[in-house]
């Protein structure tokens, strides 16, 4: 067994010392180079230069159509040339009328025939059983579904009433 002399522990010491300085060191170094974030808080100006069009401040843009289209123009054909998706249509709902509706891409890539938002078909594929959901919740929420309700049938009083499910659907 080899005896670990006074001064090889002194010089182990010494190296373990240095590696740790340098280290430090290092750290210390790159410390400047990390961006400063510096947070400002955001000032408001005059109320004398703000053009009033509203009496309220917090009455939030009303969505217009050229408001999403401009939107959707800057993101979907990106969306669809990442992901090599050929075409898709596009069709927002406000308030029971169509506020927008567009066609991106092509439905026929061959032919170049671009899409088309009222005469290009698309397969839906598994995405209907989520719209089919929706809508029968929002009629059972309503209470047009046909469903019974929890409290239907816990109710002793019509223990042995049989159900069709078909009767209102």
């Amino acid at each position: 067994m080899q005896q670990i002399g006074i001064s090889s522990i002194g010089r182990y010491s010494r190296r373990v010392t240095a590696t740790l300085s340098v280290l430090t060191l290092c750290c210390l170094a790159a410390r400047p180079q990390i961006p400063k974030l510096q947070v400002t808080k955001p000032t408001r100006p005059a109320e004398s230069r703000i053009p009033s069009t509203s009496t309220s401040p917090e009455t939030p843009h009303e969505m217009t159509a050229s408001d999403v289209e401009a939107f959707l123009d800057g993101l979907v054909p990106l969306q669809l040339q990442r992901e090599d998706i050929a075409g898709a249509v596009i069709v927002i709902v406000k308030n029971g009328n169509i506020l927008f509706s567009k066609g991106y891409g092509y439905a026929d890539l061959k032919g170049k025939a671009p899409v088309s938002p009222t005469a290009t078909l698309f397969r839906p594929g598994s995405i209907s059983k989520t719209f089919a959901w929706t809508a029968v919740m929002q009629l059972v929420e309503r209470g047009l579904s046909g469903f019974p309700s929890s409290a239907h049938i816990r109710s002793a009083s019509h223990p042995a009433e049989s159900y069709d499910s078909h009767r209102r659907l």
